[in-house]
């Protein structure tokens, strides 16, 4: 892996992908199914498959397609997606969730962030429909996130203000933090 300049993380949804990734330089991988529909969790068998490729990989958790508000049945699910990912030692989990009014759902990341203690966690695109980002952007380093991905929302101003808060945080946290945006398709990682 890449210690001092840019992280190549490589979204890829079949073994041909992600052997393509290997093959071109992934640092590391996030793995999923249905990159059609923003990503879905993978198979357990691709998930193996991935253990296996020798690359740090970050499993999507995200039972349905369409929005990010989750039942109580979707969040067992995941809560099970999350054991399953760590049975075959892979570095992280990608995730997200809201309360269906505009608001991070902290009662059920709360569940997942125990689910995944130990793992390296992403808060998934979630924060792009929240009503209040920067606010849930604290909430999601409070909850203990390790990176947040988001498709950038509102150019510059939210940028702005994600720095801010990913500034204001570090010393809280005592660990590394970041903030990926997704840009037409090119990746680029804000914070440290």
């Amino acid at each position: 892996m890449n210690k001092f300049g840019p992280i190549l993380e490589v979204c890829v949804d079949s073994f041909a992908g992600l052997m393509a990734a290997k093959k071109g330089g992934a640092d590391r991988i996030e793995l999923c199914s249905s990159l059609s529909e923003g990503g879905l969790t993978p198979s357990a068998g691709l998930m193996q498959a991935a253990a296996q490729a020798g690359l740090p990989c970050h499993v999507m958790i995200r039972p349905r397609a369409g929005d990010f508000n989750y039942d109580p049945h979707d969040i067992e699910i995941m809560a099970h997606d999350i054991s399953t990912a760590r049975s075959y030692n892979l570095s992280g989990v990608v995730f997200g969730i809201e309360d269906g009014a505009g608001n991070l759902d902290i009662k059920s990341l709360g569940r997942l962030m125990e689910e995944a203690s130990g793992l390296d966690t992403t808060l998934h695109r979630v924060v792009d429909v929240i009503t209040d980002r920067l606010r849930a952007i604290d909430m999601a380093v409070e909850l203990g996130f390790d990176r947040i991905l988001t498709s950038g929302g509102s150019a510059v101003r939210l940028l702005n203000g994600i720095l801010n808060v990913s500034r204001g945080n570090r010393n809280k946290l005592g660990k590394q933090n970041s903030v990926w945006m997704r840009l037409q398709n090119k990746q680029a990682r804000y914070g440290n």
